[in-house]
């Protein structure tokens, strides 16, 4: 006996819209036949200051994706997008320095890979980031390699390898972009490694009107601590470099009427004439004081009981000074930086350059002059000799001068800081007087 069962309308609709999902789904679950770009990294960052107003750290969270090779140029890639950012975010806050970047601490990484590998594979998480259980029963992912399978078990590996890669190229890399790893690190609080569905295709030919997420990404969130550059281990050995150079590092300053030869090199005369007791000068290197040059020759200074602020500087323990035998005559200083002084005109350096300058020495003498409060200072040049002497050998290597650094300024307020030339410890230059 036929049994005739009556359909709707309705019901065949469903009927054919199934088929047609289904045929649909059987169709294109793997077919990997599109032409997609990898997407370009997520960063986020986040700068904290210290007590005293400083940025020390960053705390960022990144998202890379990986096409199916060259993981190691999206790595450095990456990086140089992070530190952009960072150096931005810097700059905005008029924090301006050559900064070094050290991982010191992460707290979460996911490392991902697509549902591909020679084939289709059985995803652990979908598309949303969420652990797919019942799913996994759906007709498109039945019969796909699952975990055991060595195709499906080397995919998961490329996943769990994600994070420890970051970590090695940092490590052996990262120093030529500025980034390295704090000897504190430890292992990540949080570290997952998934395969996302991606429709059984590599990112770049999923289709992306079903699977707009790629599959092949790390995650990371963490801290990132900011140091000066000088503070990096390249840094320190150009700075060790730098201070054997400057070892025995010796200033003249002065005014030379003559022709004059101290410690063996002669110095040629100065060519403005210069009398009197307002040149007493503050001898700087990158903004570090080292000593005072008291260059006044004029009637106060042959007057022992006079005024103090015309005798300023003329006991100094780094300083020896060669006084003027007349008025206006030759006066001069000789300035043995010091150890300590040393190590911070290194650290203040820029490309290894040393720049001198000279300040008008606090409660020295002033000229009285026009509206010019409290005064005026001498501003002519004076002769200015650099040079590294070796303690063991005595041999000098002159790194200045002789010269005038500058034209004649004539009169100058006390505060005015003026430049009185730059030269690197380790460079050589020669004399020609």
């Amino acid at each position: 006996m036929k049994k005739i069962i009556k359909l709707t309308e309705s019901d065949l609709q469903d009927i054919v819209s199934r088929v047609i999902s289904e045929q649909s789904q059987n169709t294109t679950y793997g077919k990997c036949t599109n032409s997609n770009t990898i997407n370009v990294p997520r960063i986020s960052v986040n700068i904290e200051d210290s007590q005293s107003g400083e940025p020390r750290k960053v705390d960022f969270d990144f998202t890379t994706y990986f096409g199916a090779t060259k993981s190691s140029e999206t790595y450095k890639s990456t990086l140089l997008q992070l530190k952009k950012q960072i150096l931005a975010k810097l700059k905005n806050k008029k924090a301006i320095g050559n900064y070094y970047l050290e991982l010191m601490d992460v707290k979460t990484v996911v490392g991902s890979a697509s549902n591909y590998l020679n084939g289709p594979l059985k995803p652990t998480n979908a598309q949303d980031g969420t652990k797919m259980t019942t799913q996994l029963d759906d007709e498109q992912y039945k019969g796909l390699p699952g975990k055991g399978d060595r195709k499906w078990d080397d995919n998961k590996g490329y996943a769990d390898s994600r994070w420890k890669n970051l970590l090695n190229y940092i490590k052996n890399s990262g120093k030529n972009i500025g980034f390295g790893v704090s000897e504190s690190l430890s292992n990540p609080e949080n570290i997952s490694s998934i395969i996302t569905d991606t429709g059984g295709c590599t990112d770049e030919k999923r289709d992306i009107s079903k699977f707009n997420n790629p599959g092949q990404y790390v995650r990371v969130i963490g801290t990132i601590k900011l140091l000066t550059k000088k503070s990096s281990e390249t840094d320190t050995k150009k700075t060790k470099g730098l201070k054997e150079c400057a070892q025995g590092l010796t200033i003249v300053v002065g005014y030379f009427s003559t022709p004059t030869e101290v410690n063996g090199s002669g110095i040629p005369k100065n060519s403005e004439h210069h009398e009197c007791d307002y040149a007493t000068f503050t001898v700087s290197c990158n903004d570090i004081p080292v000593g005072i040059s008291n260059m006044n020759n004029g009637k106060y200074s042959f007057k022992p009981n006079g005024r103090k602020k015309y005798h300023i500087g003329l006991n100094q323990d780094n300083v020896e000074r060669v006084g003027p035998k007349s008025r206006g005559r030759t006066v001069y200083s000789i300035i043995t930086v010091g150890n300590e002084e040393l190590e911070k005109i290194i650290s203040n350096s820029k490309n290894g350059n040393v720049k001198m300058s000279i300040k008008g020495t606090p409660n020295s003498a002033l000229r009285p002059k026009g509206k010019t409060p409290g005064g005026t200072v001498h501003g002519d040049a004076p002769m200015v000799w650099a040079y590294v002497k070796n303690n063991i050998t005595g041999e000098k290597r002159t790194v200045y001068g002789p010269k005038e650094p500058f034209s004649g300024k004539g009169d100058v307020s006390p505060d005015t800081k003026l430049p009185i030339g730059d030269f690197n410890p380790c460079i050589e230059v020669k004399v020609t007087t």
